[in-house]
């Protein structure tokens, strides 16, 4: 009888740690469908904010771009490369209200810009950075 009995509680403890490592595997399963399908509404939202961007007025370019950056930023701290795509959008609301006459919210952006890919692209002035944006842009 006693035999019996420890080979059940074998059988159950090996059935609990059994479907505790399934468990955590399926959870990381989830996790990466779900980054998969966050990065392709970030993708989705970057190539509307970039048509509205090239197209729109000045109150769609900026909603369109902040709702970008927003998204991005969320994003920024987990994954290096979003930080280019991050720099780009700020460098990009740099030139909108810079074209707008609104120095203040330029340079605001302009920094930012500077911070995330000023290095990476050797830019070292407004002018560079929106000489650079128009050639990506092109």
């Amino acid at each position: 009888m006693r035999k019996h009995l420890s080979y059940i509680i074998i059988f159950i403890v090996g059935l609990l740690i059994g479907a505790t490592l399934l468990s955590v595997v399926f959870m990381k399963g989830l996790s990466r469908i779900s980054s998969i399908n966050n990065m392709r509404n970030v993708t989705r939202l970057m190539n509307i904010a970039h048509k509205v961007y090239k197209i729109g007025d000045f109150d769609s370019s900026i909603a369109a771009l902040n709702a970008l950056v927003k998204e991005l930023e969320s994003y920024h701290k987990t994954d290096k490369f979003i930080a280019i795509d991050l720099g780009l959008t700020y460098a990009r609301l740099f030139v909108v209200y810079e074209r707008a006459g609104k120095q203040d919210l330029a340079n605001q952006n302009y920094q930012k810009a500077i911070e995330l890919i000023g290095s990476k692209f050797k830019i070292k002035s407004p002018e560079e950075l929106k000489e650079s944006i128009e050639k990506i842009d092109k």
